[in-house]
């Protein structure tokens, strides 16, 4: 099994997200990591749901991931729901849409449904930033 080495990283903690989440927005990622001041793991919790791969993770975490999947247990949301000895904050759904109102940052692209979709999504952002420019 490959793995991400965390503790070579040059802070103390690691933001993931995955390649199906086209939209993370900045304000949700930079709000996520002032959390880690006071937590081990930050996630993003709409309505029970949990999002760990579009979460904050603290070094502290590693091997407690680590010994998770070498018992080939890989469920992240597993993984968070019952791990102790480490702090977990689960951000509601009230608290992103302050940075992220349209809550995009979550916004999944598995299907080709959802692949037009963001295709659409792209499309009104980038007119919208092309007039936004054009008016400076």
């Amino acid at each position: 099994m490959q793995s991400i080495d965390i503790q070579r990283s040059l802070t103390s903690f690691l933001t993931v997200a995955p390649c199906d989440l086209p939209f993370v927005q900045p304000p949700i990622v930079e709000f996520f990591i002032k959390e880690t001041g006071s937590y081990d793991i930050v996630v993003p919790d709409i309505g029970g749901r949990l999002h760990p791969l579009h979460a904050v993770y603290s070094k502290k975490s590693m091997p407690y991931m680590l010994q998770r999947f070498e018992n080939n247990r890989l469920n992240i949301t597993g993984f968070i729901n019952e791990v102790q000895g480490l702090s977990v904050i689960r951000m509601q759904m009230q608290e992103l849409v302050k940075e992220d109102p349209e809550l995009r940052s979550l916004f999944n692209m598995n299907t080709v449904e959802e692949w037009r979709e963001a295709n659409k999504v792209a499309g009104r952002r980038k007119r919208t930033t092309t007039v936004n420019r054009k008016e400076v």
